[in-house]
């Protein structure tokens, strides 16, 4: 299997490829410098084309956006732009040719690490970041100055997550 998972948000969208159960290359998308939400799809649907064209891609595998609202993180409007955004990803995947499958995070947590939630009081995206680590000890995560993960590290992580999922859950089909 050649697969892609992605993890998509407005400013970045993180990208793992997975061939035959090995990781072959891992990044981001950066968009933290366009503006404009339609020359960001217009940039994301050429960066994701090269992928799919450079490793032969036949699957692809999304992060599910949230649903609702999370305490202190999200507002109706943010969530609105989330989706529409994520939607047109997923549209830009289907007019390649493959059609995405949506993965609810949680559930890949749980697929790849047995457990869907940190430890009470651990950070969640640090505590699974450290798990991807486990698995994948050759991926280097980029870190600032100060030795501390960049935000782009953890959009890395989730779509190694994400992608495996897809991997592991069509394998066994």
């Amino acid at each position: 299997m050649r697969a892609l998972g992605l993890d998509i948000s407005t400013l970045v969208i993180g990208f793992s490829v997975i061939i035959d159960r090995q990781l072959i290359d891992v990044g981001v998308i950066n968009l933290t410098k366009i503006k404009d939400i339609f020359i960001k799809l217009n940039y994301s649907a050429d960066e994701i084309r090269c992928l799919v064209d450079k490793h032969k891609i036949e699957s692809i595998f999304v992060e599910q956006r949230l649903m609702g609202f999370q305490v202190k993180r999200s507002s109706a409007r943010t969530l609105m732009m989330l989706a529409q955004f994520n939607f047109g990803i997923q549209y830009i995947c289907y007019t390649l040719g493959i059609v995405p499958k949506l993965i609810n995070a949680s559930h890949a947590r749980k697929i790849v690490f047995g457990k869907s939630t940190a430890p009470k009081g651990v950070d969640t995206k640090k505590f699974f970041l450290e798990m991807v680590k486990t698995l994948f000890p050759y991926v280097k995560f980029p870190k600032t100055r100060n030795n501390t993960y960049k935000p782009i590290a953890f959009d890395m992580a989730d779509a190694i997550v994400i992608g495996w999922t897809g991997v592991l859950e069509d394998s066994n089909v």
